[in-house]
């Protein structure tokens, strides 16, 4: 099978975008918990203009800001250390693909499984 991106016309928008943007003007958009880390708010994205009959698989990719790792302290975020190396073009691809146009053009939560 031809593999293609979805091409013209596609439109993906972030769902929760006004409360990313509150998390993002305190400078958090993720949280740590015992097991481990997590995203928080959850990405919730929605697909438009694709093919209801075609099969597509979705793909992030998470590319961090810098290359230290920080800790809260005394209200504010202070570096603490350099971070983990990274994988370079590390995607990651939603648990549901490969789905439909159709099944797509509906409200996601790319992982949270």
């Amino acid at each position: 099978p031809l593999l293609t991106p979805a091409g013209k016309g596609v439109q993906v928008s972030l769902e929760n975008n006004e409360l990313w943007k509150k998390f993002h003007a305190l400078n958090t958009e993720m949280i740590i918990t015992k097991t481990g880390r997590r995203m928080f708010p959850p990405i919730k994205i929605k697909l438009s203009g694709l093919n209801p009959n075609n099969k597509y698989i979705v793909l992030m990719d998470m590319v961090p800001a810098d290359d230290h790792r920080y800790k809260y302290q005394n209200s504010e975020w202070v570096i603490a250390g350099k971070a983990e190396p990274t994988v370079p073009g590390r995607m990651y691809i939603h648990p549901d693909s490969p789905a439909t146009g159709l099944q797509w053009m509906k409200v996601l939560s790319p992982s949270t499984r």
